[in-house]
């Protein structure tokens, strides 16, 4: 291998692959500044692209063929349930996958119908993959992981599993593609739990059929966890070279020069695993002061086939700030992640940028992904880009300051959906959670964003510690009392489970919080349980089920739409011209039966498993996955409910959800 100290970085499955992750392009960017030869490879959009491909349909007609040869009389019912489903999206499938092309390319034009089909198939996929994969469930966002043990010697079983699910497309693309652009250096930009599970079997496989590689793990997953893995770092090895701890920019020019022969004395950010360069055992690095924004080259998306992701047309995210301005949520472990304080490009920078990003890759919407929007900042850019017509998604916090002024000027700008951190509207709850608004602040901001044209999407949190059930319903009475949300198409919302998670507040003063004990948990995991312990899940299922049963009456929802299919559609049709388009399109079809069937539509080979939470099976928005289909055969979704293991009063539940009959 010709030591010419190329780099390839990876973003590795599994991801949402509605557009880029940003890490990568930045990375890109910089190393090409520093004349340093560098590609990348978006391994998560092309693992889920390699699923999803007809030319798959053959094999997985093959494993269906043989588990039918397979069933007798002694098989169980909950086998044969799966067969016949399996074979439906497989016949399904085979009629209709061409369908899925909408999505899977740049859409041409703007069609309600053809995205609905789209999404049918993709959502079909998906569900046969969990039917073949059981007990592992796929989605259009991520392939969750059932492995639970996390321990150093969990985590190596795992990466050495010879049945990965996506052991065809590494093996027949991934590896050919690696072999070919021969990089002296292949860096991992992991994100989460499951990531790091997958990039450890693609670096194990690389390991193995490309000799002579470096490998290296960075991204804010473990940086959120350093301190906790610094010591058993080397339990990595042999398929992890090297660490990157924080910002990974200047660290991978370092290990660039030092593979290269170019060796320095100092290695900040950076811990060295392998046997020639390797740093003292559980020594965490020397910490690097972070760039700042302004050293940031414009991200370079170049290497990304951008009309791939399954966003209706492509969309860039974008970076105006560092860390969070805030800072002080209870729950939130982002500051933990970072050494960094908060820092900000100038106005004139950021537009700068923004025209460019416009201008060379043919992008008209945005994703600010700052973890919570500087208003002011982005009013002053929106003197800069107004022209361009352009739409931007962002997430943002509740602020005394904001008016209608500040909104007009950031909607004119082209802001389009604004993502609350809402989590509560309980008085004492906000306050325990340190969140610096209240409710009355809230429902201001609210009553403005309708005003001014601009769509929120609100997260909530339920269970918080201490958290009574008449608290969570202040949260519910709060929504239901704006009735211009529930006239919103677009207006959207999610309450999840609290999680206590390494490096939050929490965390560290827990019976601030009534938590008496924080039970262990494996090396690479970042969830706790804790005694006293959540709330009885039932009651919050019925609490979520009602309050939703309520609220989603008679909206004039589509299909569950992501926020990028919100944006693609404000974008292109405005929210008036969107509700006229879907009433023309639903007078030709009757959904009325299957607009509350499970988040994602998905029937998977067991519906329910315990450690699924009903609220995220119920949620009536999200789309009807093969509405068309179940209509023709209601009595097999009925029997792939009863024999989906789920317990009878939340089986109960889910058959009234759909109208049909509990008996």
């Amino acid at each position: 291998m010709a030591d010419n100290g190329k780099v390839l970085l990876i973003f590795p499955p599994t991801w949402d692959v509605s557009l880029p992750y940003l890490a990568i392009p930045l990375l890109v960017a910089y190393l090409r500044a520093q004349k340093i030869p560098v590609s990348a490879i978006d391994a998560n959009l092309n693992s889920f692209r390699y699923l999803v491909a007809p030319q798959r349909l053959d094999a997985l007609g093959g494993i269906i063929a043989r588990r039918a040869a397979a069933i007798d009389g002694s098989s169980s019912r909950f086998d044969r349930v799966s067969l016949r489903r399996a074979q439906s999206l497989f016949a399904y499938l085979r009629r209709s996958c061409g369908a899925a092309g909408y999505l899977l390319s740049a859409a041409d034009g703007v069609d309600i119908g053809r995205f609905e089909r789209a999404n049918r198939v993709l959502h079909a996929w998906m569900s046969l993959y969990s039917i073949i994969h059981h007990p592992q469930e796929f989605s259009l966002y991520s392939f969750p992981n059932l492995h639970r043990d996390f321990s150093p010697a969990g985590i190596q079983r795992f990466a050495a599993k010879e049945d990965h699910p996506l052991r065809a497309y590494v093996h027949g693309e991934l590896l050919p593609q690696i072999q070919r652009q021969a990089p002296r250096i292949i860096g991992f930009s992991v994100i989460s739990l499951e990531q790091m599970l997958h990039a450890l079997y693609l670096a194990r496989t690389i390991k193995q059929h490309v000799p002579g590689t470096y490998t290296v793990f960075g991204g804010c997953y473990l940086s959120l966890i350093r301190r906790k893995i610094s010591s058993q770092l080397h339990t990595l090895r042999p398929w992890v070279d090297a660490v990157v701890f924080n910002e990974g920019e200047k660290a991978l020019v370092n290990l660039q020069q030092l593979v290269t022969g170019a060796r320095k004395a100092r290695h900040p950010n950076l811990v060295l695993l392998h046997p020639e360069l390797a740093s003292p055992r559980g020594e965490l690095p020397a910490v690097e002061a972070a760039l700042t924004p302004e050293d940031y080259p414009c991200p370079d998306f170049s290497d990304l086939a951008l009309d791939h992701y399954l966003a209706p047309a492509r969309m860039l995210p974008i970076l105006m700030t560092r860390g969070c301005y805030y800072g002080k949520c209870a729950f939130c472990n982002s500051k933990h992640a970072t050494t960094r304080e908060f820092s900000a490009m100038s106005a004139q920078r950021i537009a700068q940028d923004i025209h460019t990003l416009h201008r060379t890759y043919a992008c008209d919407i945005f994703h600010i992904n700052d973890e919570a929007l500087h208003i002011p900042l982005f009013a002053k850019v929106g003197r800069e880009i107004a022209s361009l017509k352009l739409s931007f998604f962002a997430e943002a916090r509740f602020e005394r300051f904001i008016d209608k002024q500040w909104l007009q000027r950031i909607h004119r700008a082209g802001i389009k959906k604004i993502a609350f951190g809402f989590e509560s509207a309980n008085p004492r709850v906000l306050k325990l959670m340190r969140k610096g608004y209240e409710p009355r602040t809230a429902r201001r901001i609210l009553r403005l964003c309708h005003q001014q044209g601009i769509t929120p999407h609100l997260f909530g949190i339920v269970g918080f510690p201490t958290e009574t059930p008449a608290e969570m319903r202040d949260s519910f009475s709060f929504i239901q009392d704006l009735a211009f949300l529930k006239e919103n198409p677009f207006f959207s919302y999610f309450f999840h489970p609290f999680l206590l998670e390494y490096g939050s507040r929490i965390f560290f003063h827990p019976r601030d919080y009534g938590i008496e004990e924080i039970k262990p948990t494996g090396l690479f995991d970042f969830v706790y349980d804790y005694a006293p312990g959540r709330p009885d899940s039932r009651k919050l299922d019925e609490l979520l089920t009602r309050f939703r049963q309520s609220f989603e009456a008679d909206r004039p929802h589509g299909f569950g739409f992501s926020f990028y299919s919100d944006l693609f559609f404000m974008h292109h049709l405005g929210t008036e011209g969107f509700i006229q388009a879907l009433r023309q399109y639903r007078a030709q079809r009757d959904y009325s039966r299957f607009q509350l069937l499970p988040a994602e539509g998905e029937f998977p080979a067991t519906l329910y498993d315990a450690g699924t939470n009903l609220m995220s099976l119920l949620q009536p928005w999200e789309y009807s996955l093969l509405s068309q289909f179940l209509a023709e055969q209601p009595a097999d979704v009925t029997d792939y409910i009863r024999t989906s293991g789920m317990p009878k009063h939340l089986v109960n539940q889910c058959l009234r959800r759909l109208h049909i009959h509990a008996s």
